[in-house]
């Protein structure tokens, strides 16, 4: 009896570490209400912001503060970053983070991830301070959607250039 109530202590543990049961999977197909609010930055700060919730981009402009336009996000952007999320198993990322395959390394990226999927809100956050397969991947996609999309907008090209820089 002992054994058993202290197996369900470490299972219950387990399964409170971040605002989801472990295995959690978004749906198979996108639903109607996925929208999610990124906030990423060069740790410990998370000043940029994807955010499909409200309509905007919020970029870090370093020493001058932050800048939010307004962004349309397209039903094609959306599907991108579903899939992509579906992908990677976004809901895993935080704990990937801690499964060390390389040497930690300093500045690195922090994320935090307010995910809203088929009525289930997630709240999650993670960074890439010690790299491994999962995060390698993550930080190929951020580049992605910086690169086809953000970079390119009309939205992004109306902000100001960012001052200063980071050592």
């Amino acid at each position: 009896m002992k054994g058993t109530w202290f197996l369900l202590l470490l299972v219950g543990l387990a399964g409170c570490s971040d605002n989801r049961l472990s295995g959690d999977t978004l749906p198979e197909e996108q639903p109607e209400d996925f929208n999610f609010r990124l906030a990423y930055g060069v740790s410990p700060q998370t000043f940029n912001e994807i955010n499909t919730i409200d309509g905007t981009f919020t970029k870090d402009l370093v020493t001058a503060g932050t800048e939010t336009t307004s962004f349309l996000w397209a039903e094609e952007e959306l599907a991108f970053f579903y899939q992509q999320f579906k992908q990677l198993n976004i809901l895993d990322l935080p704990r990937q983070s801690n499964k060390a395959s390389s040497p930690c390394s300093q500045p690195f990226h922090s994320y935090e991830l307010y995910l809203i999927a088929d009525e289930e809100e997630y709240t999650l956050s993670w960074d890439s301070s010690c790299s491994n397969k999962a995060l390698e991947e993550w930080e190929g996609f951020m580049h992605k959607v910086h690169d086809d999309i953000i970079y390119p907008s009309e939205a992004y090209q109306t902000l100001p250039e960012a001052v200063g820089g980071y050592d």
